[in-house]
């Protein structure tokens, strides 16, 4: 029978899986010291530790292959960053491949007073994205007006993410919104760089004339590749790695 002092305990643990059959006793002596064995001690009472099943060869494989694209994001994204650091460093144009984060802009009606790019991860296995535009409203646009958005789409340009959304008037006495949020339809990839929007606002729903347009920029700064490649608790590795963006 071996037996193993209380400082190898947590190893005993983690390698009581290396054997389906394998079994962990843990008993104390008679001076208070905590014992772990492969076997029952034979002068003092012994209870059996209970042990993880061992994974199972589909389980060490995936663990694996995780492990391989982590691996293969973090050279790319390292790659990409001593990329760009060289182009600065050489004084080439346009080496980031996205600038600032974009200004807001304001427009003869609308003026932009926040963006985002969500990410619901609730699915890791098909994650979904959004873009977010709020707008703050001139005080002379009519309540009904409609607002029209065309999101820059990451897999055709010639197919915008649409969205709409209408001035409403509320409450008793009727009180005009002064401010109206555009969610994207979900899409399932995005890349490190800034996208457009541009929203026209026509009189009504139904109606076609137009009253103004807005061209706002949207900044991402997460890499879809890298928040699957990472998997569950995505957004707080990047961080940890500095690599929201490769």
């Amino acid at each position: 029978m071996r037996r193993y002092g209380p400082v190898l305990a947590t190893v005993m643990l983690l390698l009581a899986g290396d054997a389906a059959a394998q079994k962990v006793y843990r008993w104390v002596d008679k001076q208070g010291q905590v014992h772990f064995s492969d076997a029952p001690a034979e002068d003092a009472k012994s209870s059996e530790v209970p042990c993880a099943p061992p994974p199972t060869p589909r389980q060490v494989d995936e663990a694996r292959q995780r492990a391989e694209r982590e691996r293969q994001a973090v050279e790319a994204a390292a790659a990409a960053r001593a990329q760009r650091d060289a182009s600065r460093l050489s004084g080439t144009a346009n080496a980031a491949p996205f600038g600032p984060t974009p200004e807001n802009v304001t427009s003869e009606l609308m003026r932009t007073v926040g963006t985002a790019v969500t990410c619901d991860e609730r699915q890791p296995s098909r994650l979904q994205h959004t873009f977010v535009l709020q707008l703050h409203v001139d005080p002379h646009v009519p309540a009904g007006a409609y607002f029209e958005a065309e999101f820059e789409n990451e897999h055709d340009a010639r197919k915008p993410l649409r969205a709409g959304g209408e001035l409403r008037a509320v409450g008793f006495p009727e009180v005009k919104e002064e401010s109206v949020t555009l969610v994207s339809p979900p899409f399932d990839t995005v890349r490190c760089r800034n996208y457009e929007v541009v929203v026209r606002l026509y009189r009504g729903r139904t109606s076609r004339e137009l009253l103004g347009t807005h061209r706002q920029k949207i900044g991402s700064r997460v890499d879809s590749a890298l928040w699957k490649a990472y998997g569950e608790n995505a957004i707080v590795r990047m961080m940890e790695q500095g690599h929201l963006c490769p």
